[in-house]
């Protein structure tokens, strides 16, 4: 689309408002489209006392809602004809938000009815408010959005019944390339989330890690939240969103229209250029050597894009998503469930016909995850359901007849190790009793504390693990003395300190030496600027984020390694970041064509600088 024709097709005659913005996915391409307002409000409700010949009716109502908005989300949860990513989501809130609160929810609203003489409507909405600050209180926040949803539409079902239908938003009537603007969204109109008509969505309440954000980035819609949205926002008004720049622009003034024409044209011709890079074989060095690169995912929703973006398997299924998503603890058969669908998804899909590589990391309580339920309990019970995790692994492997990769996080001692391989043992035996054919699991180990990420410690560790993940997050933040999450924690981050290449370097050796595979996983390996330093320090297997899977693996075609070590060194050499950052930027935009986030597929090395220059490399190709 020119400038002119942008201009014309969305011009405002509103003030342009820009926002900053936190958004789900930084990777995301920048979009423009028209806002979807979705007025997420329910009507005054009456606080006046009821009498006491109400009550009964009252409480009846109160129960039939409950009743009538459970069969709702079972029904939605089991309709074939909704997208599997929202029905998945459904099931998720119906055994977690509902499920998890409605009794306690319906019980203290009963007794509202009862004792305090509230209307039902009311009742709800009461309770939905000290949930809230309940949760508020204990650092869970992610799970508000879910709990306000659900309480919203219980209370429009109440006063359906009392013949005061309510419609709240439609999100099944937005039109098409729409953007979805509002508080958050009713959990009754994610089915309604259809990637063909909307483009993306702007929220004000919510976290990047509960159910609408990953909802949306499963069905491929990218999700940001703003701290509020103009006062004079109206539905067909543009919005320009940029997670480049992490802002949202609102009703864009034609000078900012004609710079995005720019943009968003350089940006679909890249589009369709990196179609290049979308090959099914790993990438190869100068040398001949393999360089395969993964996909990390948090959920079975994410198992069908890795085959579509190219990766050479699932390096890191991050399953802990899965139980703190939920107030309690999924079941063998929900987790069979789950892990299965990816299984399945890795079945036959190398081309030679054998199966991609799955990775399942058990389960843990570190870090960004210590406010959750899991993070409670007893070191026994913890223990006991990693195991009981392993188990529902390798069922989902017996039902598929994929084999999967176990790997055990935050490992301190070599005790645990041990245990990992007892229990695939032990287990695998109980269900070839009951004569199921197991396919021969892989067990490995985070390297990832610095206790354990030392050639000198890590060696003992080697006779017990078939392989090593390199946690390349959690090592930066406790090598940095930070915890992920805590304030401040990203000024601490420094990705090429000299001190975490050491580290990375003396696990890559290590588990050379020992012949076990190594891989690196987390942002750093997501990051295309970090592919020649860790190549150089001999690392071969990249584990990133699912959109981050074709540039990673091209940049890895274009590397020499002679000069990704001239690279190194020079790192090494330099203790400013700023000056790292700088060297590494300028030598991936020379050395790979990667500039402003993208990889330029029509780039050509110059010769001085530093090797000759070659055509990137994929195995078969």
């Amino acid at each position: 689309m020119t400038k002119k024709d942008l201009t014309e097709t969305y011009r405002s005659s509103a003030e342009e408002v820009r926002c900053k913005a936190t958004f789900a996915s930084t990777t995301a391409p920048v979009k423009i489209g028209r806002a979807f307002v979705i007025d997420h409000y329910l009507p005054n409700l009456s606080s006046d006392d009821i009498s006491d010949l109400e009550k009964d009716r009252e409480i009846q109502i109160l129960e039939q809602a409950f009743k009538n908005i459970e069969a709702r989300y079972e029904r939605i949860a089991n309709d074939t004809q909704i997208p599997r990513q929202a029905r998945n989501n459904f099931k998720e809130i119906l055994n977690g938000a509902y499920k998890g609160i409605a009794e306690e929810m319906k019980s203290r609203a009963k007794t509202k009815i009862d004792q305090s003489k509230l209307p039902a409507e009311t009742a709800i909405w009461s309770v939905y408010g000290e949930k809230r600050s309940q949760f508020e209180d204990r650092g869970m926040d992610q799970y508000i959005p879910d709990i306000k949803t659900v309480s919203h539409d219980i209370i429009r079902e109440v006063l359906a019944l009392k013949g005061r239908p309510h419609p709240g938003p439609s999100i099944a009537n937005a039109p098409q390339d729409c953007m979805i603007a509002g508080d958050t969204i009713p959990t009754s109109e994610t089915a309604y989330l259809l990637p063909k008509n909307i483009k993306a969505i702007v929220l004000t309440e919510g976290t990047i890690t509960g159910h609408i954000p990953t909802l949306a980035n499963d069905l491929g819609i990218p999700c940001c939240f703003v701290e509020t949205l103009p006062a004079n926002l109206r539905s067909d008004n543009p919005i320009i969103f940029d997670p480049h720049e992490g802002m949202i622009i609102f009703n864009p003034s034609d000078q900012t229209l004609e710079s995005y024409a720019e943009i968003l044209q350089e940006q679909e011709n890249t589009a369709k250029n990196r179609l290049k890079f979308r090959k099914t074989k790993p990438a190869l060095l100068d040398t001949g050597e393999r360089v395969s690169v993964y996909a990390n995912v948090t959920s079975s929703l994410e198992a069908d894009r890795v085959n579509t973006n190219g990766a050479d398997g699932i390096g890191l299924w991050r399953t802990e998503f899965f139980f703190t998503s939920s107030p309690r603890e999924p079941t063998i058969e929900e987790q069979v469930e789950e892990y299965a669908y990816g299984l399945n998804a890795m079945k036959g899909a190398r081309s030679s016909g054998e199966d991609k590589p799955c990775t399942f990391r058990l389960v843990d309580r570190e870090g960004d995850k210590k406010e959750s339920w899991i993070a409670q309990l007893p070191e026994e019970e913890f223990w006991n359901v990693k195991k009981r995790q392993i188990e529902a692994i390798l069922r989902a492997s017996a039902e598929t007849g994929v084999a999967a990769n176990i790997l055990l996080p935050v490992v301190r001692k070599v005790e645990e190790v041990k245990w990992l391989s007892e229990s695939v043992d032990e287990l695998t035996e109980k269900l070839e009793a009951e004569g199921l054919t197991v396919p021969k699991p892989s067990k490995g180990m985070m390297a990832e504390l610095p206790i354990t990420s030392r050639k000198s410690s890590l060696k003992h560790f080697m006779p017990y693990v078939d392989f090593v993940s390199i946690g390349s997050n959690d090592m930066t933040a406790w090598m940095s003395g930070s915890l992920r999450g805590e304030e401040g924690y990203e000024s601490f981050e420094d990705r090429t300190h000299p001190a975490i290449l050491a580290t990375y370097q003396s696990i890559i050796e290590c588990c050379n030496e020992h012949e076990k595979p190594v891989s690196l996983c987390g942002r750093v390996a997501s990051d295309p600027l970090m592919v020649a330093p860790l190549i150089a320090l001999g690392l071969r297997r990249f584990s990133a984020g699912v959109e981050n899977v074709l540039d990673v693996k091209g940049t890895a075609a274009r590397a020499d390694l002679a000069d990704c070590q001239i690279l190194l060194e020079c790192q090494f050499n330099e203790f400013e970041q700023e000056t790292r950052e700088s060297l590494m930027k300028d030598f991936a935009a020379k050395q790979f064509g990667y500039m402003n986030g993208q990889l330029n597929p029509d780039w050509t090395r110059p010769e001085e600088y530093f090797c000759k220059g070659s055509e990137p490399r994929y195995e078969g190709s």
